[in-house]
């Protein structure tokens, strides 16, 4: 019987900057320097897995920004994930936006730029896990929405 992996990856997607003004290579480069990830590429290896699962396993919670001048919090629930089957790094989105109480949909892509894991024994999962994955790194991507 065909052993199946299972590859648990924390998702980030689109310009994660914090409080600094940081293009979005600044902060990739600081990511990738400051958090125990391996420096070899490993999407060439990856691709072929569909990350469409994992993506919509990622809490609605952990998935929000700030708009318009008043900064006000927009929440993002992906509702549906599909594999581009032409081109494997790309993903097609639909989901719902939330900003106070207004809710409006949206349709988007997903394009995983490079993956990154962590080396053997750097990252464990919580004590309360139930998966016990091969292998533990982190996706990035670019959302266009």
């Amino acid at each position: 019987m065909r052993k199946i992996f299972i590859i648990a990856l924390t998702v980030f997607c689109g310009q994660v900057i914090g409080q600094e003004n940081r293009s979005p290579n600044q902060w990739y480069n600081d990511f990738i320097s400051n958090y125990g990830l391996d420096s070899k590429e490993s999407k060439s290896e990856l691709i072929g897995y569909d990350f469409s699962e994992l993506f919509l396993k990622t809490s609605s919670t952990e998935i929000f920004g700030i708009i318009g001048d008043k900064m006000q919090r927009i929440q993002i629930k992906w509702i549906s994930i599909n594999k581009d089957i032409n081109n494997p790094e790309k993903y097609y989105v639909y989901g719902k936006t939330r900003v106070k109480s207004n809710v409006c949909g949206f349709t988007g892509v997903i394009e995983i730029k490079t993956i990154r894991l962590y080396p053997d024994g750097i990252y464990d999962m919580p004590y309360r896990s139930k998966v016990k994955p091969e292998k533990i790194g982190v996706l990035f991507c670019d959302c266009k929405y």
